[in-house]
């Protein structure tokens, strides 16, 4: 009795991490992903914060990964930062990241991924416009609460001047961007999820 349950516990454990491999993979690589796109950054002279790619790599994750795994992926990405790791825009560790002005935006992303994530895994026939719009709340969270977080630091119209307006014309660059790889990237998840059964 004792020799099989000592034979059933290495097999449990394999099951479970056969099971969980995958998903860990992808959270990993994800953080990763966003990680890489944020040193991608074109600093502002009269902003605390860079325009990057970081708000992209938030759809893209919301649109491969779904609600539940693209924020396990942010948030890796976060405690990387919080460890002090250079994973921040521009290369440069702040482990104290979360009471700096740029706080806002890099917390929005846990709730920008979830959202959009859970509301594109609704759609059954996603069409280009329907992504955009979609796509569109990303950007929305993501400006929205990070300006809100920066009035902390510069007061409500040097806040919107500095922390909104500048990051429009890109959002909606990125936002089409996005939109774009909706159907391939379901497509492509479809083929992944055909062939791990």
């Amino acid at each position: 009795m004792h020799q099989e349950t000592a034979v059933q516990k290495p097999q449990q454990i394999g099951t479970v991490f056969t099971r969980y491999a995958p998903a860990l993979l992808q959270i990993a690589l994800g953080s990763i992903f966003l990680g890489l796109m944020a040193q991608v950054a074109i600093p502002i002279p009269y902003s605390p914060v860079p325009i990057t790619l970081q708000t992209l790599a938030v759809a893209l994750l919301a649109i491969s990964l779904g609600p539940i795994k693209a924020p396990l992926a942010v948030g890796a990405y976060l405690l990387q930062a919080t460890a002090g790791l250079p994973v921040l825009a521009g290369g440069l560790p702040n482990p104290l990241w979360m009471i700096g002005p740029r706080a806002g935006y890099l917390a929005s992303y846990l709730v920008a991924s979830y959202f959009v994530g859970r509301l594109l895994n609704r759609q059954q026939q996603p069409s280009f416009f329907r992504s955009w719009l979609i796509l569109s709340l990303n950007e929305t969270v993501i400006l929205t609460i990070g300006t809100l977080w920066l009035t902390f630091f510069y007061g409500w119209t040097q806040a919107f001047l500095i922390g909104m307006l500048p990051f429009i014309p890109g959002g909606l660059i990125k936002i089409s961007v996005a939109a774009t790889a909706v159907q391939p990237t379901r497509w492509v998840k479809k083929k992944w999820e055909s062939l791990m059964r």
